[in-house]
């Protein structure tokens, strides 16, 4: 359901406009999947680790069930922007406004498995799932700018913005019994062979050999193997999966000035974004789970252009700053973090209108072969040196007028 209202008149003699708005949403969300279902543990050998066992029908095919989460939101957004001309060629604006980000699908999938089928016995085993209950990332937004133009084609404006910014998704992590797969350990006749043989606990190897030495008559016990009873205490699973974690204030400058040459078609763009944060990640300690916003860092861009009839060119510097870009360095961690290195490069774009129907253009990236550089801890601590080299496009582009 959406709401406006347009307003649009002088105020003290001064031309205005003014929109108000408000929408409204409600969002079902229903998740299925098929996933795989469990029957116990097994452990061989009494070795190092112990094995989840997959249901099995009489043809050996894994047995699969579906499961079915559901989720429910609604969001009431309110919208408002007043802008003013105060002096002529002098533009000031404000607006305020709550605007939604979905969870993206890979986050509200359902789902519901164990990350690998063996586990130590001294260890939880690890699972994970979507979470199809997620609130959107909602953000209220200030956006405040001054704009002068000074003449034609060249203008000068500077903004400001704020955000706060609630539901950031994190990963979240519990402790549960979810999928009631029996475990070995704790048993029956685990605490049997430590009762008998008063072995430490702890010494798990050395229980398991027990068991396997001295209860081969058990039904539990088939050679080389144990297996659980059904009344077995069940597994305890590590469990992550999204969840709404966190609320962060972002703010920030921004400052643009393009300025053209008279009627010469000539001219240039430069743009600066400064932006800060107040959630950032301390690497002093990069042992502990953290929250932090990824991606954010200062940035700006330099473009010359020259805007002719038949030929048109663009040339531009990128520039970005060092940002976070992720936690966890995709080697079984989940804090040390990923920063991606300072990075500049110059592109160039040509285009050239033979006639109304024909058009040659070449376009070349990353001109000057730059490196990517990421990094962990400190910049010392290189991660990667990614050289993508120089890209370019040269192409010809014809319209075709069945008039």
């Amino acid at each position: 359901l959406c709401l406006q209202y347009n307003w649009n008149s002088d105020l003290w003699d001064r031309r205005t406009n003014v929109r108000v708005g408000l929408r409204y949403e409600e969002t079902d969300v229903v998740s299925s999947a098929l996933n795989a279902t469990y029957s116990g543990s097994s452990w061989v050998g009494a070795g190092n680790e112990l094995n989840i066992v997959e249901a099995r029908d009489a043809d050996g095919n894994i047995i699969q069930g579906f499961t079915n989460v559901e989720g429910n939101y609604d969001v009431l957004l309110p919208n408002f922007d007043f802008d003013i001309e105060p002096w002529e060629n002098i533009v000031l604006r404000a607006s305020f406004s709550e605007t939604i980000t979905r969870p993206n699908y890979n986050d509200i999938k359902g789902g519901l498995s164990p990350n690998g089928t063996q586990f130590f016995p001294n260890t939880r085993p690890q699972a994970s799932a979507g979470n199809p209950d997620l609130e959107p990332i909602q953000s209220q937004n200030i956006d405040l700018s001054f704009e002068w133009y000074y003449a034609p084609g060249s203008y000068l404006s500077v903004g400001y913005f704020d955000k706060k910014v609630e539901n950031f998704i994190g990963i979240g992590r519990t402790s549960s019994t979810i999928f009631e797969i029996p475990n070995i350990v704790g048993g029956a006749l685990w605490n049997r062979a430590i009762a008998e043989s008063g072995l430490d606990p702890n010494n798990y190897t050395a229980v398991g050999r027990y068991i396997l030495d001295n209860y081969q008559s058990d039904p539990l016990v088939d050679g080389e193997t144990i297996l659980s009873s059904p009344n077995d205490p069940s597994i305890i699973f590590d469990l992550s999966q999204p969840i709404n974690q966190r609320t962060a204030n972002v703010d920030g400058w921004e400052f643009n000035l393009q300025h053209a040459f008279g009627d010469s078609g000539y001219g240039f763009i430069i743009n600066a974004t400064i932006v800060d944060a107040d959630v950032a990640y301390d690497v002093r300690n990069s042992l502990e789970n953290q929250f932090a916003l990824t991606g954010l860092s200062d940035s700006a861009n330099f473009i010359g252009f020259y805007d002719g009839e038949k030929l048109k060119i663009r040339a531009a510097y990128n520039w970005r700053d060092d940002f976070l870009a992720g936690i966890g360095q995709g080697q079984g961690t989940t804090t040390n973090p990923t920063f991606t290195k300072a990075y500049g490069q110059w592109d160039l774009g040509v285009t050239y209108i033979l006639n109304k129907n024909a058009t040659f253009y070449f376009s070349g990236l990353n001109l000057t072969n730059e490196t990517r550089h990421v990094y962990g801890l400190t910049k010392r601590q290189v991660l990667q040196g990614v050289q993508t080299g120089a890209r370019f496009d040269v192409g010809f582009r014809y319209n075709f007028d069945f008039k």
